[in-house]
């Protein structure tokens, strides 16, 4: 995306700096200039689905995903509830841009983009040590029975 776009639209709209939504959402990924606001919102949905993905993991794990049923076993129901409070919360900005994909209007997609921006930094540093106990879970052995058991 150009930069000059989006300074315009930043002054029309109040919105926050690029290189901070450059850095949560990689927003220099997105070259088309059509619908600039729509498309900030399509790669800010991107990230929140991938965090939605991770908090499902925990949450709602797939019972043929071997990766799945590995990595809930890790979580208490104690990270269970706090995972839920994330989800709930995240689900909220999804959900606003879902509305906003609705509405069509440059206002509300601006209005979209603050809110998102504003939530999405808090979500993600506390969805880092839920992540970190995923990665922490590969170092605990699997047992054998619980491999075969998924395998049939």
């Amino acid at each position: 995306m150009l930069k000059d776009i989006y300074v315009r639209l930043q002054k029309v709209h109040r919105l926050p700096l690029l290189d901070v939504l450059d850095r949560e959402f990689q927003l220099s990924a997105v070259e088309e200039e059509d619908f600039p606001l729509r498309r900030i919102l399509a790669r800010m949905g991107e990230t929140l689905q991938d965090a939605s993905d991770v908090l499902h993991v925990i949450l709602q794990p797939d019972t043929g995903s071997l990766m799945e049923l590995c990595e809930c076993r890790c979580f208490s129901e104690t990270d269970k509830n706090e995972a839920f409070e994330l989800f709930r919360r995240l689900m909220r900005l999804v959900r606003a841009i879902t509305e906003s994909n609705f509405l069509l209007t440059d206002e509300n997609d601006a209005s979209t983009v603050r809110l998102v921006a504003k939530d999405w930094p808090e979500l993600r540093k506390a969805m880092f040590p839920l992540v970190a106990k995923m990665k922490e879970c590969w170092h605990r052995p699997v047992s054998s029975r619980a491999v075969l058991e998924y395998m049939g």
